[in-house]
């Protein structure tokens, strides 16, 4: 449907197996840092945001997409996720001049979410909306059940 399963990668650019790779590893490498660093919130937190930082500069860098928007996708969906960590890392460092400036951060990491979930919406929908074009233009056509109009 997007050219390629591997997030509409190019086959043929070696490159797109890797971000695939990257997006696999993302969680492992999540789960390790989280259950490894279990005393040290500092380390957990910087490998998350290596984590992170690693997958985003991947999406920007990457010239391997044949769909801009998949690419478009995932180097927001890191820029907002690195932001939402460097919140949290700020929240947790206490080092807030007042408590105001705490919960003024705290909804600003409430907002990130709330941005990364529409984002998701959005591009939920967007795939929706191809499959259903390629559906439609790949399987009830051609089979006659809507035919042309001329």
């Amino acid at each position: 449907m997007l050219s390629d399963p591997l997030w509409g990668g190019n086959p043929y650019k070696p490159l797109s197996y890797g971000f695939g790779a990257t997006i696999f590893f993302l969680p492992l490498l999540a789960g390790f840092v989280l259950s490894y660093f279990t005393r040290t919130y500092p380390w957990q937190l910087t490998g998350l945001l290596l984590g992170f930082l690693l997958l985003t500069s991947y999406a920007i860098a990457a010239n391997s997409f044949d769909n801009k928007i998949l690419k478009y996708f995932w180097a927001g969906l890191g820029i907002l996720t690195l932001g939402y960590l460097l919140v949290h890392a700020g929240i947790g460092s206490n080092r807030a001049l007042s408590t105001y400036d705490q919960w003024n951060t705290g909804y600003l990491g409430i907002g990130l979410i709330y941005a990364m979930i529409l984002a998701a919406a959005i591009f939920s929908g967007y795939l929706l909306y191809k499959l259903a074009g390629h559906i439609f233009s790949n399987i009830f056509r051609p089979h006659g059940i809507f035919p042309k109009l001329n």
